[in-house]
């Protein structure tokens, strides 16, 4: 299986797969969304962590958003097996990405490398209540990409909820790691920060089943490929990975870094739910933000249990939580486990049945 799934990723970022079971996942922009979805948090189930759905580590719900490098150099990343939701977001033209994860019910001494906060990570943490740690952000005082502004206009700053990681606390340079990459958050100590202040975090959970996926396409190997902007034949070799399934240990991203894994540990991160979320992306001075700051809805290509089906996502404003919906409009039931999102526009998503 590991021999398939490399010659399968190399074949992918060369351009292409000649396979007949290949399968690519079209792009709808205008997806049928039902009228009337519902944006009210769902119960909290005693003893279930919110975003997993596996038994509570019974910590204070803290909800922490992380910046993480993903480019070949900073990988193996480290405290990210403790992060129950990863994200990838645009972050240049040429299909370059970073990934963001969200810590909510573990965390972790360390977690690196820690990179500058943009305007596709704050909706996100803003859609999970999270507070948000970051290294700095670029120096654009106003506009739609501007991180410091959007801060204090969604409240960020009213308790403090973020924390920039170029001062003097919560972090530390590791020093066998090359810079820029050796940035590490020290998350439990922002934890406990944001518990002894006793700031207050909506818990958001997801819907979860026992009952794996049994229907939809067969998807064992999924394909997950950034490009240009500009050029849409110019695939980002850095940003594209596939994810490969076992019933044993759920979905492996694999890249040109290899398998997915966590410095600290040295074991593959497994994801239980793979989602691609279409959001529209666009531009200025070459810093990217999601159109209407990811309020709206639009197209999510969902994998579980080796299969795939068709929904959708939805975000009416920026307070109100992330709602996923399956194939049939209802609200989507995640299977127990860690989920890893990609999120953005210019990319080309395919799988096979292996």
């Amino acid at each position: 299986m590991r021999k398939l799934i490399l010659i399968f990723l190399i074949l992918v970022l060369l351009g292409g797969i000649a396979c007949a079971e290949e399968k690519t996942v079209p792009y709808q922009k205008n997806v049928s969304i039902p009228k009337l979805v519902n944006t009210v948090n769902n119960p909290v189930i005693e003893g279930e962590s919110p975003l997993t759905g596996l038994p509570s580590s019974g910590e204070v719900y803290t909800p922490i958003m992380l910046p993480m490098d993903n480019s070949p150099e900073a990988y193996p990343l480290w405290g990210i097996s403790e992060a129950s939701i990863l994200f990838q977001v645009p972050l240049k033209e040429n299909g370059a990405t970073r990934l963001l994860a969200l810590f909510s019910d573990t965390y972790p001494e360390q977690a690196g490398g820690v990179r500058s906060g943009r305007m596709t990570m704050l909706p996100l943490a803003r859609a999970f209540h999270a507070a948000f740690a970051y290294a700095g952000v670029p120096p654009i005082e106003t506009g739609p990409v501007s991180v410091e502004e959007w801060l204090g206009e969604w409240s960020f700053r009213k308790p403090t909820r973020h924390y920039n990681l170029l001062g003097v606390h919560y972090k530390e340079r590791i020093k066998s790691v090359k810079t820029p990459y050796n940035l590490s958050a020290h998350v439990n100590e922002i934890h406990a920060h944001l518990s002894e202040r006793n700031v207050e975090f909506d818990v958001r959970p997801f819907l979860f089943t026992d009952d794996p996926l049994d229907r939809g396409d067969k998807a064992t190997v999924i394909s997950v490929q950034y490009y240009n902007h500009k050029n849409h034949s110019s695939i980002s070799a850095n940003s594209s990975s596939t994810f490969a399934w076992n019933p044993e240990t759920g979905y492996i991203r694999s890249s040109k870094s290899g398998d997915m894994t966590d410095r600290t540990t040295g074991e593959a991160v497994p994801f239980a739910n793979v989602i691609v979320m279409r959001v529209p992306v666009e531009w200025e001075n070459g810093y990217a933000y999601y159109k209407n700051q990811m309020s709206g809805s639009g197209q999510a290509d969902i994998f579980q249990s080796g299969r795939y089906i068709q929904g959708a996502w939805v975000h009416e404003t920026h307070t109100d939580r992330i709602v996923f919906l399956d194939d049939s409009g209802n609200e989507l039931t995640f299977q127990r486990g860690k989920t890893f999102i990609a999120v953005g526009e210019d990319m080309n998503i395919s799988y096979i049945d292996k």
